[in-house]
């Protein structure tokens, strides 16, 4: 068996910011005036060609139903790559997608202006990809900007006109030689600009709603040379308003406009088909040679889609419809399958499949480890597994000193562990171990569950071979309240079927942003194992848990042949497909309410090596409960 510590020790936490980088960033913060609060709202959203922050609306505020996506461009002021500019003066338009709930995507573009390197096609693709990953409204996208990104509004409204429910410029500037003023007649708009814009012309704003006005027969604007001016025609969905002053930098001025907020809130397209989501992923199956493989998925009702399977990343011919079907089975079409969905917008991918084939031995969970940054003032990390059957010797591992074999820098200096549980009486203490003094029977188990050897005799690290059935919880420590990296392994070495690890879990506080809980556990037979995976926070509340993180996100990674591939990811439970079977899938887990409680995954996995990830999508600190319960109903 390939252990584990191959997944998680080669594994750096990763968060969203390297301490190093992180600080840098915010002396440049600091230096170009944007409040560091700022920046904490957002998540990097980049590809390699075009930086992107992201604001996510609270849990709350996307559970009930699909909310906006306002698009925000930025002026000249603010081209480059440092992803920083982007999100420079729109704290306005922020406290409005804070309070009414709207996701904000700002773009950064390199190079002037926004309409050039095809960065209309690739902002709208970023734009796809956050309507199949969350609960936005695909008829409610709006774009705005002001100055450069006013221009770029403009643009963009009338390119991607069919998509673009509302379109709110800000003394723009032109825009590019591809835009059709024909394309929004008709499109609500509502732009704005101030008379003494030394900047930009607020000739720039009037040619553009004169256009507008031209093409409905309409006659030309007649600003005043004094005062503010409003023109509104309904019928047209056409607004402009003039100030007499304010000069170039009025966009705080118009977002703070409570009508803003409402006129953005009520844009939305007619008729718009539904987003193009996976609903139902291919499911990986274990057969024997000659058997019929039939691989499955379901997209959104109502659209039509089309179809490309995919064998270990290469298409398979003919293989265009919503099912695969393989009508006898053989060894070589074994492998990784996917399906690949299309409309006309951005492809989606669904998520792997893997089908063996082999005979029949049913799926267990034989192994745990978890990896964190332990920090002595926040108390233990807790790791919990539920046994069941006949007693069989389980391997409980809490490494630290070793782990400096393995390039760790700051691992535990010496940890223990003790198990406990609350079968005959209040947290009933089992086991305990602080030096594991050469055990041969920690050594002889380590072989058997294919556990790399902890080969100094004399090393801190903690270990203990425990004979027993029931739920219980390792509480690992360090002796000396020190803090740092510790691997906590448990292996139930394979006996079968009737191994008896059903669920195991880590408990763990993170107390910066940058941490992520790393857990791997391993699944052996050849018959997929229904598995539920959990990243809970606000639920343990109900459990007396006073700082539970906010908004865990979930990534399930399967190490295929070397690769540690992206399986699935959640940060809702509400959005999968199967959420409404989770409540079920497994008797005896506690329920977690709609909305913020937390991410979950229902899946029937094949064998492998299995790491999850969870962090913070704002990067909170707070407790996190990961759990994967095996068994699970589907």
């Amino acid at each position: 068996m390939t252990h584990l510590l191959h997944t998680l020790v080669f594994l750096r936490p990763r968060g969203r910011w390297n301490p190093a980088i992180r600080s840098a960033l915010f002396l440049t913060v600091a230096a170009t005036g944007l409040p560091a609060q700022s920046l904490e709202d957002y998540i990097d959203f980049s590809t390699d060609n075009l930086p992107g922050r992201l604001f996510i609306p609270t849990p709350e505020s996307r559970s009930a139903e699909q909310v906006p996506l306002i698009i925000a461009l930025h002026g000249g002021g603010a081209i480059g790559n440092n992803n920083i500019g982007n999100i420079w003066d729109f704290d306005s338009l922020l406290a409005i997608a804070k309070t009414r709930g709207a996701f904000i995507y700002a773009p950064q573009a390199t190079s002037a202006f926004w309409h050039a390197n095809s960065r209309p096609a690739a902002i709208m693709d970023q734009v796809d990809r956050l309507i199949a990953e969350f609960r936005i409204d695909p008829r409610r996208v709006i774009v705005t900007g002001f100055s450069m990104g006013g221009g770029g509004a403009w643009h963009l409204g009338s390119v991607y006109a069919e998509r673009i429910a509302g379109v709110l410029p800000i003394c723009g500037i032109t825009p590019g030689a591809d835009y059709a003023a024909s394309a929004l007649a008709g499109k609500p708009v509502w732009a704005f600009h101030a008379r003494n814009d030394t900047v930009v012309s607020v000739n720039r704003s009037r040619d553009r709603i004169d256009e507008l006005l031209a093409l409905a027969a309409r006659p030309d604007l007649s600003p005043p040379t004094s005062g503010n001016f409003e023109f509104a025609d309904a019928d047209l969905s056409l607004s402009y308003t003039e100030w007499e002053t304010g000069g170039h930098f009025i966009w705080d001025r118009v977002y703070e406009d409570p009508r803003v907020a409402d006129w953005i809130f009520d844009q939305a397209l007619a008729g718009t088909p539904p987003a193009l989501k996976i609903m139902a992923h291919p499911q990986s199956r274990t057969l024997a040679a000659g058997q019929r493989l039939e691989l499955s998925t379901t997209v959104t009702e109502g659209v039509t889609a089309t179809y490309q399977w995919t064998k270990d990343g290469q298409p398979i011919a003919l293989a265009t419809a919503a099912n695969l079907v393989i009508e006898s089975i053989e060894p070589n079409d074994a492998g990784l399958y996917r399906v690949q969905v299309a409309t006309n917008t951005t492809p989606l991918v669904s998520r792997p499949a893997k089908v063996a084939v082999e005979s029949s031995r049913p799926g267990f969970v034989s192994n745990l480890s978890v990896r964190a940054a332990l920090k002595a003032a926040t108390g233990p990390l807790i790791v919990g597994f539920v046994a069941q059957g006949e007693p069989h010797p389980q391997l409980v591992r809490a490494v630290g000193p070793s782990l400096g074999g393995f390039g760790v820098v700051d691992a535990l200096p010496d940890p223990q562990v003790e198990l406990h549980t609350l079968e005959g009486g209040p947290d009933s203490l089992l086991a305990e171990n602080q030096d594991w003094s050469g055990s041969s029977e920690v050594i002889d188990l380590s072989a058997t569950a294919g556990a790399f050897p902890l080969t100094d005799t004399s090393s801190a690290d903690a270990a203990l071979v425990w004979h027993g059935t029931g739920v219980v919880t390792a509480h690992i420590t360090d002796r000396s309240a020190e803090s740092g990296t510790v691997l906590v392994e448990l292996y139930a070495p394979s006996r079968g079927v009737d191994n008896p690890l059903v669920n195991v879990s880590a408990r763990h506080r993170m107390s910066s942003p940058e941490e992520v809980l790393i857990a791997g556990f391993v699944i052996e037979g050849t018959v997929p194992q229904p598995v539920l995976v959990r990243a809970v926070g606000q639920g343990l509340v109900r459990a007396g848990v006073a700082n539970p993180m906010p908004d865990p996100h979930l990534r399930l990674f399967l190490n295929h042949e070397g690769d540690n591939i992206l399986f699935a990811e959640n940060t809702v439970w509400t959005t999968e497909a199967n959420a409404e079977h989770m409540a079920g899938a497994v008797p005896g887990a506690f329920p977690l309410e709609a909305g913020g409680d937390g991410a979950a995954l229902l899946l029937r996995l094949p064998a492998g090596v299995y790491t999850l990830h969870a962090s913070s999508m704002s990067g909170a600190t707070g407790d996190v409960l990961v759990e994967v319960y095996s068994g699970a109903d589907i």
